[in-house]
């Protein structure tokens, strides 16, 4: 594999970077003078798994979308590689919708198999929408090593009601946030959202296409080990199964 300079993949991310900020400050809520109210947004993530440990079901991720970055009002958890609810098991995926300290529903994946290939590359997408008078939240768009293409059904999805007719105090930071590698951080190189996507009724109004960092394991990753994951997807993402 060709060696990325890190000096031109932190150029790249700044090039990236300034293309976007004449459009959105900080990852908010597009506005302005004829701006579409905001009902969907989409979050694609992506963790560099180096050795996961199936016996131990590690690592585990979780992911947290909320409308307002508050914790104790309306929000839903995306559970990788465990489900807490209603007792923990290792493996397989779970969304989850809250209201406050009330888990109000779940839903779990059909499949339970635990992160196994090492040096996998996991992309999934978290999905917050409003719909039919109720607030949604949905895994999608997943893919990896170990289980090839998962979340595609449009299956993995928790709701709970909701007055909200469009999402105006959302920030991408407030997932950021609350997003974490709960157990075996040592074993994930970089967790880091990669794209935010902002929909109106009539379709896609904006997309941030910037990366964030959430996590590093100082000790196995270095930027330009995370360039060559960018630059080289075809090598990582080997035998991806339909």
């Amino acid at each position: 594999m060709k060696r990325l300079h890190v000096g031109a993949f932190a150029a790249l991310l700044l090039a990236t970077c300034s293309s976007v900020q004449a459009q959105s400050v900080g990852g908010a809520i597009p506005t302005g003078e004829g701006a579409l109210p905001i009902v969907r947004i989409e979050e694609d993530w992506i963790a560099l798994i180096r050795n996961p440990d199936p016996e131990g079901g590690a690592p585990q991720i979780v992911n947290a979308m909320s409308p307002d970055g508050r914790m104790d009002g309306n929000y839903g958890l995306f559970e990788i590689n465990h489900t807490s609810s209603p007792e923990f098991v290792k493996g397989g995926f779970q969304v989850q919708a809250w209201n406050d300290d009330s888990l109000l529903q779940r839903r779990n994946s059909s499949t339970f198999n635990v992160l196994s290939r090492g040096y996998d590359r996991l992309e999934y997408t978290t999905v917050m929408e409003i719909t039919n008078g109720e607030l949604k939240f949905e895994l999608t768009k997943g893919k990896s090593r170990t289980w090839g293409k998962f979340a595609r059904d449009g299956e993995l999805h928790a709701s709970s009601p909701t007055t909200l007719t469009s999402f105006t105090e959302y920030n991408r930071q407030h997932s950021i946030d609350n997003t974490s590698v709960n157990v075996g951080a040592h074993r994930v190189e970089a967790l880091y959202q990669r794209r935010v996507r902002f929909y109106s009724a009539e379709g896609l109004v904006q997309e941030l296409d910037t990366i964030e960092v959430i996590h590093r394991f100082a000790k196995v990753v270095t930027d330009e080990l995370k360039a060559l994951w960018e630059s080289n997807p075809a090598y990582f993402n080997v035998e991806i199964t339909e």
